[in-house]
C-alpha cells in the first residue's frame, strides 16, 4: 500500500478497500492502479464528500476484479491487452467503411473462394465416408478378381468372384473368420416381379445372400431375428422403405409374398415360375453412403435349384472357374490377420481349385482383397452392384477448389500491400507512441481474420445454396444429416481462421517492418519491393486461370467431338422399346412387326439382344482348329435377319442374313442350337488371325473350346461400328442370329415422329396391354453415356468463370490503386496533350505483360494436364495450337477490359481535379 501523510491518512479511502485491493491486485499493476484510485478519490472526496467518495471507492474496487488483474504475473503493458483489442477492433471497422472498394473485393472474392472450398471439402468428406459404419470395416474385404487374355494380353478387373470360392476360403484358410455372398439374378431381359394381394410391382434390387450377411455388416434390423432372418428357404428380408410400400401400417413378419420370376429358355423365350416368399425380417433403410444398396434380401439355399448344384460345396457344379459376373464375397478377417500375406496365397488356392482350367479357355486370374471402405472410390471394375465414386473426382475437385481459393488470397495480399503507403504514417506514428512489431502484426492480423469471418459467413450462405446444384451435377443426391455431421461443421471455421491468417499475414509482416523515421520524414521505400511482389502474385492468379480456362475448352472440345464422331451406324429416327415393354410384345412379334410396317411413316422394324449404346455380353471364341490358348472374349449381340438394314452397317465382305438361306436360322439338337450363322466385325477378323475380312468368309469359330457351346460359320464382315460409347476402343464383336431379344428397333420416316411414336405406343398397347408403353430414342440414349463429360464441362465452366471473375476484382482493385497513385502523373500528361488513349495504354500495359507472362507459364502446365486427362479417351482431339490461342486471347481480353475501364477512367477525369489532388 502506498504510504500517505498522517492528515490524509485519517480521512482516506476505506482501509478494508484497500485491503482487498492489495490482496487480489497483481503486484505489477498495484501501483499504478492503487495511485490513480487515491488521486480519484480525493477529486471526488472535494467534489461529492467523503461518504459519497468511499462508496464510489469501493465500486471501482470491486470493478478491478477482472482475469487480467488476477494474474499474478502480468505487466501493465499486457493488461491493455482487452482495452487494446477493442481498439483494434473499432480501427479494423473503421478502415473497411473508410476503403468500401477494398473492402468489397476482399470480402466478396475471399467468400466466394471459401464457398467453393466448403462445398468441396463437404463433397470430399462425402465421398470419403462411404461403407465408415460397419463395426468390422477393418477387417471386411472384398473379393475382386483381376481377369487376364492370354491372347491380347487385355486385363479386366471385376468387383466379382467365382461362387463357390467363398465356403473354400473358409474351409482352408484360418485367417477368415467368415464369408458372405451377394448374387444378383435380375437383368433387363429378365424382370421379376413381387406381389402382396392385389399389388404387384416390378423390382431390380433384389439380391441372394448368405444368412452370415447380417454378421459381416452392420445393418440395424428393426423386425425379426438376424441370425434366423435368412436361414430358411423362401424367407424374404426387406427395407422400410419396401415394407411401407407392400404392407402400409400392418406388420409385415409372416406375411407372404409372391415372387414371379421370368427366365429365358434356350429358344430366348421367357417362362415364369411362381415362388412363395414368407417375410422374416425387415431392415433399417440402408445408408446413403454405401457402395450399394437393395430393397431385397433372398436365402443363398434357393440358389442350389437354380444353379441345379450346391454352392457351398461344389457337389455336381465342378465349376470353379465360372466368372461369376454376379457373385460378390466378402470376407471377415480374422483380427490379426495380414490382408496382404492372405493375398500371397490365392496363387495356391487357384493350384488346388482351379488349376489350368481358365488358361485352356484363353484367360487367368489374379484375385485380390478390396477393403470395405476403399471399395467406393476404387471403382474401376465391372460387375458393380451398382455406380460408384471415382478418386479422381476428390483430387481434381479438390485442386481446383484450392486454386480458386489461392486466387483470393492472392487478391486480398495485393490490395494490402498496394495500400501499405496509405498506413505507413500510421504504422510509424504507433511505432513512436511505444508501439511494438509484435502489436502491430497482432492487429493487422486480426483485421485480417475480421474480413476473412466476414466473408466466412457470406460463404456459408454461397455454399448452402450451391450443395444441391453441384450435387445436381454429378448426378447424386444430397443429403446433410447435421446430427451426425455438427463436429464436421463446426471444423469448417477453422477454413475462415486459417484463410485469415494465411491471407494477412504478408502484408501484417511487411507493414510492421517500416521505420518510423523514414515514414515520418517521406522517406518511405518499400514502394518497389511491394510492387514486385504484386507483379509476381497477379502473374501466379492469372497462371492459375489461364490454366482453368485451357482446362474448360479442351473438355468442351473433347464432348463435342465424341458427339459428332461417325459412329459406323445409323442412330438418327431410331426409336427403341427397352426390355421391360419389348419381353411382352415378343411372343407376337411377328404380328406386331408387320403391324407397325403397315404405317408409311415407319421404315423398318428389328429385334436384338442389345443395340449400340447399351453394351451386350459376351464369350470365348477360338477358331476352327486353334488351340483353346487362342481363344480371347468376342462381344455378341443376337440380331434379326433385317438388324444391318435397320442400322445401316457397312457390310464390306459376303453377304448378310436371308431367309432363303436355311442354314441361317442354324441347326438344332436336342432343343438346342448347335450351329449358327454369324457376321464378324474387322476388329474380330484381325483377332482371329485371317489375312482379310474376304478370307474370314466361310471360316468357323467356337463358342468356349472346352464346352463347345455352339459353332457359328462366318457369313460376312462389317466394318468395325461402336456398340458402346467412345470411352471404350472397338472390341472384336459379333452379330449372330439367334432368336433371343430383348430390344425392339423401329426405324421413323423425318417429319411426323410425335405421329409415328403414338402409332407405335397403340399398337404396343394393343399387343401388350398390361404393360407400360415406354421408349428412347438410339441417338439420345447413346449420347447419354456421356453425361459425366457434360457435367464435367459445366462444372469446369463454373469453376473457370468463378476464377476469371475473382481474379478481375483483384485487377480491377490493383488498377484503381495504380490509377489513384498516378492521378497528378495523369493529369499532367493530359495538360501536355495525352490523348485518352495513351492515358489507357499507359496503365494497362503493364497488367497485359503481366497476363502475358502468366499465360506462358500456364500453357505447359495445361499442356501435361489435359494431355493426362485426355490420355484415358481411345478416340480424343489433338491438342492443337488453336486451343491455346484462344485460351490466351480469352484471358488477355477479359484482363485489358478489366484494367482498361479504371484506365479510361483516370482519363477521363478533369486534369484541374486531377492536379488538385492531395
Amino acid at each position: 500500500m502506498s504510504k500517505q501523510p498522517p492528515d490524509i491518512e485519517a480521512n482516506g479511502p476505506p482501509r478494508w478497500a484497500d485491503a482487498w485491493l492489495v490482496f487480489f491486485c497483481a503486484p505489477a499493476l498495484l501501483e499504478v492502479i492503487q495511485g490513480d484510485l487515491h488521486e480519484l478519490f480525493f477529486e471526488r472526496s472535494r467534489r461529492y464528500g467523503r461518504v459519497r467518495a468511499r462508496l464510489l471507492y469501493w465500486w471501482d474496487v470491486l470493478w478491478f476484479l477482472r482475469p487480467y488483474v488476477l494474474r499474478r504475473d502480468v505487466s501493465y503493458e499486457q493488461a491493455r491487452g482487452p482495452i487494446m483489442w477493442k481498439n483494434y477492433l473499432t480501427i479494423a471497422l473503421r478502415s473497411l467503411r473508410k476503403h468500401k472498394g477494398t473492402s468489397f473485393i476482399n470480402v466478396s472474392g475471399l467468400a466466394i473462394g471459401m464457398a467453393c472450398c466448403l462445398v468441396v471439402l463437404v463433397f470430399v468428406r462425402d465421398e470419403l465416408s462411404y461403407d465408415r459404419y460397419h463395426e468390422n470395416e477393418a477387417r471386411l474385404y472384398r473379393l475382386s478378381v483381376q481377369a487376364y487374355m492370354l491372347s491380347s494380353g487385355d486385363d479386366f478387373p471385376s468387383a466379382t468372384s467365382p461362387i463357390l470360392w467363398g465356403p473354400a476360403l473358409q474351409r482352408d484358410y484360418p485367417e477368415v473368420a467368415d464369408y458372405t455372398r451377394l448374387v444378383g439374378l435380375i437383368s433387363p431381359g429378365n424382370p421379376w416381379v413381387l406381389s402382396y394381394e392385389d399389388q404387384a410391382f416390378v423390382e431390380e434390387r433384389l439380391l441372394y445372400a448368405d444368412p452370415s450377411v447380417f454378421d459381416l455388416f452392420s445393418w440395424p434390423m428393426r423386425r425379426g431375428n438376424p441370425a434366423t432372418a435368412l436361414a430358411e428357404p423362401r424367407s424374404i428380408v426387406l427395407t422400410e422403405a419396401m415394407a411401407a410400400k407392400y404392407f402400409g401400417r400392418e406388420d409385415p413378419l409372416g406375411k407372404t409374398l409372391v415372387l414371379d420370376r421370368k427366365i429365358r429358355d434356350n429358344d430366348g423365350a421367357l417362362t415364369g415360375e411362381t415362388f412363395d416368399y414368407t417375410v422374416t425380417g425387415v431392415l433399417k433403410n440402408l445408408p446413403r453412403r454405401s457402395h450399394f444398396t437393395f430393397d431385397f434380401l433372398l436365402p443363398s439355399s434357393d440358389l442350389h435349384a437354380i444353379y441345379e448344384g450346391d454352392i457351398n460345396t461344389g457337389a455336381e457344379l465342378n465349376n470353379w472357374f465360372w466368372r461369376g459376373r454376379i457373385t460378390h464375397t466378402y470376407l471377415l478377417l480374422q483380427d490379426d490377420a495380414d490382408p496382404t500375406a492372405f493375398e500371397a496365397k490365392f496363387e495356391a488356392f487357384l493350384d488346388r481349385y482351379v488349376g489350368d482350367a481358365t488358361r485352356s479357355r484363353g484367360y487367368y486370374y489374379e484375385p485380390y482383397l478390396q477393403r470395405i471402405d476403399q471399395i467406393y472410390l476404387d471403382g474401376n471394375l465391372g460387375g458393380q452392384l451398382q455406380p460408384v465414386g471415382d478418386v479422381t473426382n476428390v483430387y481434381m475437385f479438390s485442386i481446383i477448389a484450392l486454386f480458386i481459393l489461392i486466387i483470393a488470397c492472392i487478391n486480398f495480399m495485393n490490395l494490402s500491400t498496394a495500400r501499405s503507403a496509405t498506413r505507413a504514417r500510421e504504422v510509424g506514428m504507433r511505432k513512436v507512441v511505444g508501439a511494438h512489431r509484435k502489436q502491430i502484426v497482432t492487429q493487422f492480423l486480426g483485421e485480417s481474420v475480421l474480413t476473412s469471418l466476414i466473408a466466412f459467413m457470406l460463404a456459408l450462405g454461397l455454399a448452402w445454396l450451391t450443395l444441391p446444384v453441384f450435387y445436381g451435377y454429378l448426378n447424386k443426391d444430397f443429403a446433410l444429416d447435421f446430427s451426425q455431421e455438427m463436429v464436421f461443421l463446426v471444423s469448417l471455421l477453422g477454413v475462415g481462421l486459417f484463410v485469415g491468417v494465411f491471407a494477412g499475414s504478408y502484408p501484417a509482416f511487411f507493414l510492421s517492418r517500416f521505420r518510423p523515421v523514414a515514414v515520418l520524414k517521406g522517406l518511405f521505400r518499400g514502394k518497389a519491393r511491394g510492387s514486385l511482389l504484386r507483379k509476381g502474385l497477379v502473374v501466379f492468379q492469372f497462371a492459375i486461370t489461364a490454366f482453368l480456362i485451357i482446362g474448360t475448352l479442351t473438355v468442351f472440345k473433347q464432348l463435342n467431338y465424341m458427339r459428332s464422331y461417325a459412329l459406323g451406324f445409323d442412330q438418327e429416327r431410331v426409336l427403341v422399346i427397352p426390355p421391360n415393354v419389348a419381353r411382352s410384345l415378343m411372343p407376337q412379334y411377328e404380328a406386331f412387326r408387320e403391324a407397325l410396317l403397315a404405317n408409311p411413316q415407319i421404315t423398318d422394324v428389328t429385334a436384338s439382344s442389345s443395340v449400340p449404346g447399351q453394351g451386350g455380353g459376351g464369350d470365348i471364341y477360338v477358331a476352327q482348329g486353334s488351340p483353346a490358348e487362342d481363344g480371347f472374349n468376342l462381344g455378341e449381340v443376337y440380331v434379326d435377319y433385317n438388324t444391318l438394314d435397320l442400322f445401316g452397317l457397312d457390310l464390306i465382305a459376303g453377304r448378310a442374313f436371308s431367309r432363303d438361306i436355311v442354314t441361317d436360322a442354324g441347326v438344332r439338337e436336342d432343343g438346342r442350337f448347335i450351329e449358327l450363322a454369324a457376321i464378324l466385325n474387322e476388329e474380330a477378323v484381325q483377332q482371329f488371325g485371317w489375312a482379310s475380312p474376304e478370307a474370314a468368309v466361310g471360316q468357323q469359330i467356337i463358342r468356349d473350346p472346352n464346352a463347345v457351346d455352339w459353332t457359328a460359320t462366318v457369313i460376312g464382315v462389317v466394318k468395325d461400328f461402336h456398340v458402346q460409347s467412345l470411352h471404350q476402343p472397338i472390341g472384336p464383336g459379333a452379330l449372330l442370329l439367334y432368336p433371343r431379344y430383348s430390344y425392339v428397333s423401329v426405324k421413323l420416316q423425318p417429319g411426323q415422329i410425335p405421329q409415328a411414336v403414338a402409332f407405335v405406343e397403340e399398337k404396343a398397347e394393343q399387343f401388350a396391354p398390361k404393360v407400360t408403353f415406354a421408349y428412347t430414342f438410339l441417338d439420345e440414349a447413346f449420347k447419354e453415356q456421356y453425361q459425366a463429360e457434360e457435367r464435367l464441362s459445366e462444372v469446369f465452366s463454373y469453376i473457370a468463370f468463378l476464377a476469371i471473375f475473382i481474379a478481375c476484382l483483384g485487377l480491377f482493385g490493383l488498377a484503381a490503386f495504380t490509377a489513384e497513385q498516378r492521378t497528378k502523373e495523369i493529369g499532367v500528361r493530359k495538360v501536355l496533350g495525352a490523348s485518352l488513349a495513351d492515358i489507357v495504354v499507359l496503365i494497362s500495359k503493364g497488367f497485359a505483360v503481366l497476363v502475358l507472362i502468366a499465360f506462358v507459364v500456364a500453357v505447359p502446365l495445361a499442356y501435361f494436364a489435359t494431355d493426362y486427362w485426355l490420355q484415358d479417351y481411345p478416340y480424343r482431339i489433338g491438342l492443337s495450337w488453336e486451343l491455346y490461342a484462344t485460351a490466351g486471347l480469352l484471358a488477355f481480353v477479359i484482363a485489358l477490359l478489366t484494367v482498361s475501364y479504371q484506365a479510361a477512367k483516370a482519363a477521363l477525369t478533369d486534369p484541374v481535379q486531377s492536379l488538385r489532388y492531395e
